[in-house]
């Protein structure tokens, strides 16, 4: 296709009574512009087929494709111009099972305002040369992530239970959040490898390096951060609970852009966060401990950035209970210190 073309609805799926397997072929875009007020279906059913695009812009409200759980399935294969979405499905969740479907975009940008969904059995590839923005991410299946994309959604986090850690490539939160499995290793596997990504993207407190950051810690210039925790951190061995409003449990990597301090990924700064890095002070840590600078240490450094947040809470809903009355840095500075005057009285500690 080449020129331009708008629509409502274009739909390319198989018709009831059609022979098994039916296959609708090729849809190309080597040029110009196909804009659709509504949404491009392709493969329903037991269609299949490929969607190429090399030049030009594909828009669309929504664009849905390899619903089926069984083969052949349809292809998007992208090597150039633009892709701008409202939503994306590839392999839409069947019962007991996912759409088969494969997605390549290998150069081009790929625009989502809302919600990227990959299917069990479908897949996803976007590599080193791509751009991608997404509102927010839901997979089951298989996703690799190599070029640039940003997330845009603040509410709520993004899901990804095929997560591959150590890729190339950034990928900015934002100021919102993500929940990362993988079934085929446990969290004590995939823990490190999402904390080395995050750690990378920190890059000495620019966070401007590769691997997970957040470009909104750059334009605000403030004690933000992204902050990474284990599951079994804050629900147990064997818990589960609520993440940014989304279920997670023991198992998965919550990583969230947050106030440098809140070591609990609970939205705000508070005496709970305090208690944690004052326990731990002087000693190696995680970020849940109170390691907030990501030095593997504890040390006046991190209590610092945690007293200039003490009190301080992300713009939306948190449980009352968990924010106290507003203290001064000066009280926190105090107590801080007493409490370590204590442990040095019990010769537990030794302040470097």
């Amino acid at each position: 296709m080449q020129g331009t073309l708008n629509a409502g609805r274009l739909a390319f799926e198989n018709v009831p009574g059609a022979p098994f397997f039916d296959t609708v072929g090729t849809l190309s875009i080597t040029g110009g512009h196909l804009s659709l007020q509504d949404a491009l279906v392709l493969g329903r059913g037991q269609d299949s087929g490929v969607l190429r695009i090399s030049s030009g812009t594909l828009t669309a409200s929504a664009m849905q494709f390899s619903e089926s759980n069984v083969w052949p399935y349809y292809k998007l294969e992208m090597t150039g111009g633009a892709l701008n979405l409202g939503e994306f499905v590839i392999g839409r969740a069947l019962p007991g099972n996912g759409g088969i479907g494969q997605g390549s975009i290998s150069g081009g940008s790929l625009n989502i305002s809302g919600q990227l969904n990959v299917g069990t059995l479908a897949s996803l590839y976007l590599s080193e040369a791509t751009n991608t923005s997404v509102g927010r991410i839901v997979s089951d299946g298989s996703i690799t992530m190599l070029g640039k994309i940003k997330f845009t959604d603040d509410t709520l986090p993004s899901v990804i239970n095929q997560y591959r850690t150590l890729q190339p490539g950034q990928r900015d939160l934002g100021t919102g959040g993500a929940i990362l499995d993988h079934p085929s290793f446990s969290v004590s596997s995939t823990f490190p490898g999402v904390r080395a990504e995050v750690v990378r993207g920190y890059a000495g407190g620019n966070w401007d390096g590769s691997g997970i950051v957040s470009s909104s810690i750059l334009q605000s210039q403030s004690s933000m951060a992204v902050g990474v925790v284990a599951g079994y951190e804050i629900f147990g061995s064997f818990g589960s609970g609520s993440f940014m409003g989304v279920p997670a449990d023991n198992g998965d990597v919550l990583v969230r852009y947050t106030f440098a301090g809140d070591v609990n990924l609970d939205g705000a700064v508070d005496i709970s966060d305090f208690s944690r890095l004052a326990a731990n002070f002087n000693r190696g840590a995680t970020w849940y401990n109170g390691d907030v600078n990501y030095d593997n240490f504890v040390t006046i450094a991190d209590f610092a950035l945690l007293a200039s947040n003490f009190g301080k809470s992300l713009p939306e809903p948190v449980s009352k209970a968990s924010i106290p009355e507003p203290l001064g840095i000066e009280i926190v500075g105090g107590i801080f210190f007493a409490s370590l005057g204590i442990k040095n009285r019990r010769g537990r500690d030794r302040v470097r």
